[in-house]
């Protein structure tokens, strides 16, 4: 009894033993053609246990591969048949963007429990290794991937007509191993080379070959090949860089049509504007829109309402607030100040400007903002924005285009992102510091595109080392360089596009005047044929423009080095002037300081509505160094 009980454990062992699921063997053919391509059959006998092999075997084969330069090439693969125990079988490929994967079995039918043959045969091309004095193929036969062990593997690698092999060797085990668990043996007519593994290979272990011969038994690539294989290998670039330039050409054409900024005038001095040219529209001409929220746009208009004498203005603390003075008829007034005195009257006459009062503040802001744009829209300033459409739309389709035919793209991808981040955040700090030089000259503005484009390029790179590796940016610096390219051309061109209208140069030239005139000392603005004399209502007429073009400062300190100067002489306008009648609050307006107080004023408006501005919300929501793995070919599979 004892002796049948050890007999049926050693049975029953032995079969569970034999009932894992595993390649029992594989057999791979590689027959090298007079063009340099391979035509390979791979033979693969499987045992099936309906775990992982239920429906068939999968085979994973790369279509990237790095060559000796560091160069990633595009392989090509064709499926020539698919047999299990030689008949046809169904399959499927599906591919990605470094590899494809063939699926072989029906997805209606399962297998029974097993042994099985699948012959797999196809054509590749670029797999050819050319040297000066000899050719090589280096062929991961097997792959290093598979899900399964292998209990034997071979080789055979057949050469051209007429060609002998010089050299050869293999390696055995894991990706990078250099074991050489195997043996070589040359084939009697002398033309190939079988190997054979001498022990078994785990999962995830394979069998990669080498063998040499005189690279003249095979054919030179043509000039038509190589632009093919350029083309393949590029194909991200080419889009990229392709859809740059179109849309680049589109845009010049674009901007020489509507982008192109009048010709300026020459800039005089002066103290004074046309009529119905508010200090908010003075702003909203000098920024092309209204800047931000239109704080600085909306402070203005508070301090020429309270100029006119039609509201006071109370700076308590943080907060200040605006009150009606006097009777007075908003429709005689400009767009934005008629807009403000009204909401005013709806709030009983005053409103405090403070996050305690955020919903009134906000319709002031929102109201003013719509009231000025639904005005002066498009009259002083033309976005052109509908003219960037097309070169939109060439840009999406190139990166259409680079996603549909574009492979190998690997880590160079996630430092694109950075890449991107950095370089849009350099383009628009570079494009703020040249936005200014306004001219319309082809030169000058080509001149900005270079400089934007080449900080950008610096920026692109600094964020690409801080967040990426150093080899992740240089394995495909086209590719980085073509995707940067794309974009700076469609930033830059966003900002280049717009231009003023005739009225609207005209206007701006005036602006230059009086920013000017506002800008300079007291000494040389007395030296302004015809300029008015300082004093305090001059003062005060101008100091809503001045904040609107933030130049409150010279301007007060300007009006303060004059008011010092007549209270020591004894002027009387001078010596009875203690600030604004409009104004109540914490500054002082001593003569030696008047200056310091009255430019605060605009910025205390401006910090008011900034504070008292509900925040958005949004919602979250081969031969030396060579090794097993090495070479063309390779990849896995499993079951499925």
């Amino acid at each position: 009894m004892r002796l049948l009980l050890v007999i049926f454990w050693v049975v029953v062992s032995l079969t569970l033993a034999q009932a894992d699921e595993r390649i029992l063997q594989f057999d791979s053919r590689v027959e090298v053609q007079p063009d340099g391509a391979f035509i390979v059959t791979e033979t693969i006998r499987v045992r099936s246990e309906r775990r992982k092999i239920r429906r068939g075997i999968y085979r994973d084969f790369p279509t990237v591969y790095q060559d000796d330069s560091g160069r990633e090439r595009r392989v090509g693969f064709k499926l020539l048949s698919a047999k299990r125990d030689g008949n046809q079988e169904n399959t499927r490929i599906d591919s990605a963007s470094r590899a494809l994967r063939i699926y072989l079995g029906d997805p209606q039918v399962l297998l029974k429990a097993g042994v099985y043959t699948y012959e797999i045969t196809y054509r590749t091309d670029r797999q050819l290794r050319r040297f000066d004095d000899h050719a090589e193929v280096y062929w991961n036969a097997t792959g290093n991937f598979w899900d399964f062990p292998i209990d034997r593997a071979t080789a055979t690698v057949i050469l051209p007509d007429g060609a002998t092999a010089r050299e050869n060797t293999y390696y055995t085990g894991s990706q990078g191993s250099q074991r050489q668990d195997a043996r070589s043996d040359r084939i009697s007519s002398g033309n190939g080379v079988k190997f054979m593994t001498t022990r078994p290979l785990g999962v995830r272990e394979g069998l990669t070959v080498v063998v040499s011969f005189d690279k003249k038994f095979v054919l030179e690539p043509t000039t038509i090949d190589r632009i093919f294989w350029f083309v393949g290998d590029f194909a991200v670039e080419i889009a990229l860089y392709g859809g740059a330039v179109l849309a680049f050409f589109y845009y010049l054409f674009a901007w020489n049509r509507v982008g192109r900024d009048p010709e300026k005038g020459v800039v005089v001095p002066r103290w004074d504007m046309p009529d119905g040219i508010s200090p908010a529209l003075v702003n909203y001409i000098d920024n092309k829109g209204l800047e931000g929220k239109g704080f600085t746009a909306m402070s203005s208009a508070l301090l020429n309402l309270a100029v006119k004498g039609a509201v006071t203005l109370e700076n308590i603390g943080d907060t200040v607030t605006v009150q009606i003075a006097s009777t007075v008829d908003p429709a005689g007034l400009p767009v934005g100040e008629r807009l403000l005195l009204q909401k005013l009257q709806l709030y009983n006459g005053d409103v405090a400007i403070n996050i305690a009062n955020k919903e009134k503040v906000a319709v002031l802001v929102n109201g003013f903002a719509k009231a000025m744009d639904g005005e002066h829209r498009s009259v002083f300033y033309r976005s052109n924005w509908w003219f960037l459409l097309p070169g939109i739309l060439i840009s999406v389709v190139a990166i259409i285009l680079a996603l549909m035919f574009g492979t190998g793209l690997g880590d160079s991808a996630n430092a694109l992102v950075p890449a991107v981040l950095f370089g849009g955040f350099g383009a628009h700090a570079v494009f703020l510091l040249v936005r200014n030089k306004k001219s319309g000259g082809m030169s000058s503005k080509i001149g900005a595109v270079f400089r934007v484009g080449v900080m950008m390029f610096i920026f692109a790179s600094a964020g690409s080392a801080l967040l990426s590796s150093f080899t992740e940016v240089l394995e495909r610096p086209w590719f980085i360089g073509a995707a940067l390219t794309l974009l700076i051309v469609n930033v830059l061109f966003y900002f280049l596009m717009g231009a003023p209208t005739p009225l609207g140069q005209r206007r701006s030239d005036e602006i230059a005047g009086l920013k000017r005139y506002l800008s300079v000392a007291e000494e040389s603005r007395m030296n302004m044929q015809g300029a008015p004399e300082m004093s305090p209502a001059h003062y005060e007429k101008l100091l809503p423009y001045a904040v609107a073009l933030g130049v409150e400062k010279p301007w007060s300190s300007a009006f303060q080095t004059w008011l010092a100067a007549a209270v020591a002489a004894g002027g009387a306008a001078a010596a009875g002037y203690y600030g604004p009648r409009w104004y109540r609050g914490r500054s002082s307006f001593e003569a030696d300081s008047i200056g310091d107080s009255m430019s605060d004023i605009g910025s205390s408006i401006a910090g008011s509505l900034t504070a008292a501005t509900p925040a958005p919300k949004s919602s979250s929501s081969g031969f030396s160094g060579g090794s097993s793995g090495g070479g063309g070919g390779g990849g896995g599979g499993g079951g499925w």
